[in-house]
């Protein structure tokens, strides 16, 4: 600094701010296979598992961005072979925001709500079944969830909803990566 012509940092090590809230979120990121249990085989009733992708298309605002969201819905437990059915979707009504920042584990992460509007927007009660896949209809309807983000390298942790703080935040992330940044 001194050969700037300024002096000592009196800012006592803390570092700028190097953009906006949601620029390390724009990016595409897919999930690791999973579990759900609410979208099952209409024939068998076996539950299948789900690969997500979430890729921030547009950014918003200094805090948001609309997203392109993908479900692969797969038979096998390690979501390999061809999916069983693929939903796209997109529009205003997908969207990422952060909602600020936390301290956990000593170190930060986000507060986030992702809002995803209806899958299939009219449906409503019971369940449907697309080309042999049977969705709980409360799968489809639209959603904000409130969740924890930190993201490291590559890796993206998410919250585990054991347990949520007052504003309905998960306090604590998940011990592995749920997404990897593409």
């Amino acid at each position: 600094l001194a050969g700037c012509g300024g002096g000592g940092s009196s800012d006592g090590g803390a570092t700028a701010p190097v953009g906006d809230a949601i620029d390390p979120y724009m990016a595409t990121f897919v999930s690791t296979c999973a579990p759900e249990p609410s979208v099952t085989d209409a024939t068998s009733g076996a539950a299948l598992n789900v690969k997500r992708t979430l890729k921030a298309a547009t950014k918003a605002s200094a805090t948001t961005a609309t997203l392109d969201v993908t479900y692969a819905f797969y038979g096998t437990a390690d979501c390999s072979g061809t999916a069983r059915y693929t939903m796209a979707l997109s529009g205003a009504a997908f969207s990422l925001s952060v909602d600020g920042s936390t301290t956990v584990g000593g170190a930060s992460a986000d507060k986030v709500t992702l809002n995803q509007g209806n899958k299939l927007p009219g449906i409503s009660g019971g369940t449907i079944t697309l080309n042999g896949v049977r969705f709980a209809t409360a799968y489809l309807q639209a959603s904000a969830t409130k969740d924890l983000w930190r993201l490291t390298g590559t890796d993206l942790f998410v919250g585990d909803t054991k347990a949520l703080d007052a504003q309905g935040y998960p306090t604590a992330l998940l011990a592995t990566a749920s997404y990897k940044k593409q």
